[in-house]
């Protein structure tokens, strides 16, 4: 149905229009646009996603810093005797109940941690609606974001300490013993002289022309843990000029070239 002006009785064109083409008379306000009191100050959604990786943090971005001490201290302590209660019951196999009350703390930190983004959800709402004054993000806001960079800078420095270790490990160290070899008719006589690391060596392995000719090792049933010094091989050879290789095993379970020449 056509509507007429309030003013000089003319029709108007459209139903809804707000002001009448004839005579200029607003007829109807203009639709509401939003409010101050209706701009969105914090962001819900944000604040259960900070609350999600930290108990506390969605609070400290709505401004609240005494609730979120209370999510993020409440959570910490439950979390810790959580964990003592289950190393107590590994570490004692009569104490296995202990395993049910530390089931249940784990269950009451979840419940803690869910209604926390819930509250940090609501608690941006009342601040966009202006039921609740906000008047800046809490100084502890940053401490979560703190923690993530220690935690990161700790897991690089572990990698690199990591890398750095294992390369230094790899470098197997040079060991310092010594044996000396001499014709005396038919043999080679080979004696261990020991040296800085003697107290490392197992056994040296003896080999003439690429030809296995022995061990000297440890005597069956003593109670040393090295080879004594002093300790020598004799073993036949024919003709002259013959390769000499003694190497050396060593408690470490490395192997070591100690001794090449050709007598």
């Amino acid at each position: 149905m056509p509507k007429f002006c309030p003013t000089c009785g003319k029709p108007l064109e459209y139903e809804n229009a707000e002001i009448c083409p004839s005579c200029g008379v607003r007829i109807q306000a203009p639709p509401p646009t939003q409010s101050p009191g209706q701009i969105e100050i914090r962001n819900p959604w944000l604040a259960v996603i900070l609350s999600f990786f930290c108990a506390g943090w969605g609070q400290w971005y709505n401004g609240k810093t005494w609730d979120g001490l209370k999510f993020f201290g409440t959570i910490l302590i439950l979390y810790i005797f959580a964990w003592a209660f289950m190393i107590i019951a590994a570490s004692n196999t009569s104490l296995s109940s202990i395993y049910l009350l530390a089931f249940i703390l784990f269950i009451v930190v979840f419940i803690v941690w869910i209604y926390g983004m819930y509250d940090a959800y609501k608690t941006a709402e009342k601040i966009n609606r202006k039921e609740m004054e906000f008047t800046g993000k809490s100084a502890l806001f940053w401490l979560p974001v703190a923690l993530i960079i220690i935690c990161i800078i700790l897991i690089f420095a572990a990698i690199v300490a990591a890398f750095a270790f294992g390369m230094a490990g790899s470098i197997q160290h040079t060991k310092v013993v010594a044996v000396t070899a001499q014709n005396i008719g038919n043999n080679i006589v080979i004696t261990y002289q020991g040296g800085q690391d003697a107290a490392s060596l197992k056994s040296i392995s003896i080999s003439i022309n690429g030809i296995n000719a022995g061990e000297m090792s440890i005597p069956s049933g003593s109670y040393q843990n090295s080879l004594a010094v002093g300790t020598s091989g004799t073993f036949p050879v024919t003709g002259t000029n013959n390769h000499v290789v003694a190497i050396g095993h060593f408690t470490d379970g490395t192997t070591q070239v100690i001794f090449d020449q050709t007598l």
